[in-house]
């Protein structure tokens, strides 16, 4: 093998013996930065994967009467697949603590769907779905009789808070339709789906379309609110509109909730307490 060929069979570096590509912005104290990459670098060292790169964005608003002045952005680069976590907070540590706590959940995400796609590929016979093809085919619904229906499947999440961007990533390495997290500008639980095409389209509790200004992703606002409602008006909603989901506000206890349908004509609900 010629010294070419090496190199070009040779694995990407990995950046774990690199330092990350670091940005400040503003009145960062060096022991700050210190902090907050060394934190946000021992997070990625500890991934499973190939690290690509690893990007930090630190920022101290010049208005000290500003709430949260501090922010810290991150990507890392995980053989391809690219994670995002922001926070913003008092000082620079806090906002990096933060971002770390969202960093180690991503990864845990990333590592546990690459562990899921590892058993697929050694269960799977000839034809199988492979990693890198196209999304996940989902089954048609069963049309199942609406007098027959029930709510089978129920589950309450206390999702922690995520910007716009971030709940794209979850979505994206849950392999979920539709996803109901806390928005971290708004303070209010959302519900982000796909709307096609690459598209994504975000329901909130009283629209706010400037939710989505600066978004990486392709996201559009969805101009209805979320209706106040009980559980079972929003089932009839979903029976009669013919929409995989309703997000709504249960009109009991306040609680941001989704019902959707089931691919066997069933129900799911879903809760998000704070």
């Amino acid at each position: 093998m010629t010294p070419r060929e090496a190199r070009a069979a040779a694995p990407p570096d990995d950046v774990r013996a690199t330092a990350a590509h670091v940005v400040a912005r503003g009145d960062v104290a060096p022991e700050d930065r210190a902090y907050a990459v060394r934190k946000i670098t021992d997070v990625a060292a500890r991934a499973t994967m190939p690290l690509v790169a690893v990007d930090v964005r630190l920022s101290i608003a010049p208005d000290p009467a500003r709430a949260r002045p501090a922010a810290v952005e991150c990507s890392i680069d995980c053989n391809g697949e690219v994670l995002r976590a922001h926070a913003a907070a008092d000082t620079i540590r806090e906002a990096a603590d933060l971002v770390v706590e969202r960093l180690q959940r991503l990864l845990h995400r990333v590592e546990e769907r690459a562990r899921a796609v590892r058993l697929r590929h050694r269960d799977a016979g000839p034809g199988a779905w492979h990693h890198g093809d196209a999304r996940t085919r989902r089954p048609p619904f069963y049309d199942r009789p609406v007098e027959d229906r029930e709510i089978v499947a129920r589950k309450t999440v206390s999702p922690a808070p995520e910007t716009v961007d971030e709940a794209v990533g979850t979505l994206e390495l849950l392999d979920h339709d539709f996803l109901l997290y806390l928005d971290a500008s708004t303070g209010e639980h959302a519900v982000l789906h796909r709307a096609g095409e690459g598209r994504y389209e975000l329901h909130q509790p009283r629209p706010r379309p400037d939710a989505v200004d600066g978004c990486v992703a392709h996201v559009v606002v969805s101009p209805a609110s979320a209706a106040v409602q009980t559980v079972a008006s929003a089932v009839e909603r979903l029976d009669l509109g013919g929409e995989p989901f309703v997000f709504f506000v249960d009109a009991g206890s306040g609680d941001a909730r989704v019902v959707y349908r089931r691919y066997d004509g069933h129900y799911g609900l879903i809760t998000a307490t704070p």
